[in-house]
C-alpha cells in the first residue's frame, strides 16, 4: 500500500535548510531576550562614564638631594600621559602578549576567555586561591576607570557592559593609550611613564624590550612581581612575556634570547639604583624611593 502525503492536518517537514533557518531565528530571539535582561540587571546602576578623565590624584611628597634631584617620593607618583606612537614598538606589544593577545579581534570582551577562567574557578573552589576573571585589556581598564577590585558576577558582569560601551565610543589605540597610562604598576606609580621613572629612571620612549617584558609582567601582581622587591619571580614572569611575544609575532627568537640575557642586568641595575642612590626611608609605606 502506498504511503500517503501529507493531509490536510498534517505540516509538511521542513527541508534541512528550512530547519537551520528557523533554529537560527528562534536561537536569536532568545539571545535578543537575553541581552535586554542582562542589560535592565546590570546597567541601571553602572558608575558615570563622565568621570573618565578624571584622575584622583592623592597627595604626594617628593624628597630631593642638595642639587635638586628627585631621589624619593612619598606617596602616589604620576607623570603626563605618554603618546603611544613615541613609545618603542615592543613597548605596547608586550602588554598585548601576556594581557590580550586578542585585544585587535574581540569586541571588549573573550567569549573563550571568560569560559576558561570558569572552568579554572569551578576545578579550584574551595583551594583559598585567588579567582581568574578572564579580563580583556578593556575590561581591566573599564575596572580601573570605573569599578572596584571586588571579585563577584556583579562586578564581572558591570565591567563586561563598560567594556563594550569603550569599544564603542574609542578606537583599538585610544583604549591601549588610556590603558597604558592609567594602569598600577605598585609602588605608587601610575601609568607607563611613572612606572618607568620609578623603576628604570628613564623615559617610557626610551625603554629597553627587556624593561618592557618587565613591566608588563607585573599587571599580573605588580607587587608580587616587582623588579626591585621581587627580582626573582620578577625575571621568570618577564621570560614568560618575551616568549608570548615570540608566540604572538611581536618579536623574533633572536630579539628574545639577546633580551633575555640582558634580563639579570637590567635588574641588578635598577636594584643598584635603589640601594646606592636613595636616602635611608623611613619607616613608611607609602615611601617610594626614586631610581637614580
Amino acid at each position: 500500500m502506498a504511503k500517503q502525503g501529507p493531509g490536510p492536518g498534517r505540516p509538511a517537514r521542513r527541508t534541512p535548510l528550512q530547519a537551520l533557518l528557523y533554529w537560527t531565528a528562534v536561537l536569536g530571539v532568545w539571545a535578543a531576550i537575553f541581552v535586554v535582561a542582562f542589560l535592565a540587571v546590570f546597567a541601571t546602576d553602572l558608575p558615570d562614564t563622565s568621570t573618565l578623565y578624571d584622575v584622583d590624584r592623592q597627595p604626594s611628597i617628593s624628597y630631593l638631594d642638595q642639587s635638586g634631584a628627585l631621589v624619593a617620593v612619598r606617596g602616589s607618583q604620576y607623570a603626563p600621559p605618554v603618546d603611544l606612537d613615541k613609545l618603542p614598538p615592543y613597548v605596547p606589544k608586550a602588554f598585548i602578549a601576556i594581557e590580550d593577545r586578542w585585544f585587535y579581534f574581540h569586541p571588549g570582551f573573550n567569549p573563550w576567555g571568560i569560559l576558561r577562567s570558569q572552568i579554572y574557578n569551578v576545578t579550584r573552589r574551595g583551594e583559598g586561591g585567588p579567582l581568574r576573571g578572564g579580563s580583556t585589556i578593556t575590561q581591566q581598564l573599564a575596572r580601573n576607570l570605573f569599578l572596584t577590585p571586588a571579585q563577584n558576577y556583579r562586578r564581572k558582569a558591570q565591567e563586561l557592559v563598560l567594556a563594550l560601551w569603550l569599544e564603542a565610543k574609542f578606537s583599538k589605540k585610544e583604549i591601549l593609550a588610556l590603558y597604558l597610562n592609567r594602569v598600577y604598576f605598585g609602588g605608587g606609580a601610575y601609568g607607563i611613564e611613572a612606572a618607568s621613572q620609578r623603576y628604570f629612571n628613564k623615559p617610557a620612549s626610551q625603554l629597553t624590550l627587556g624593561e618592557s617584558a618587565l613591566l608588563a609582567g607585573m599587571m599580573k601582581g605588580p607587587n608580587r612581581y616587582s623588579p626591585v622587591s621581587q627580582t626573582d619571580r620578577a625575571e621568570r614572569r618577564a621570560t614568560i612575556v618575551l616568549d608570548e611575544m615570540v608566540r604572538t609575532g611581536a618579536i623574533t627568537p633572536a630579539e628574545r634570547l639577546r633580551s633575555e640575557r640582558r634580563l639579570i642586568s637590567d635588574l641588578n641595575m635598577s636594584l643598584l639604583q635603589f640601594v646606592y642612590r636613595s636616602p635611608e626611608p623611613p619607616r613608611d609605606p607609602l615611601f617610594h624611593p626614586v631610581a637614580a
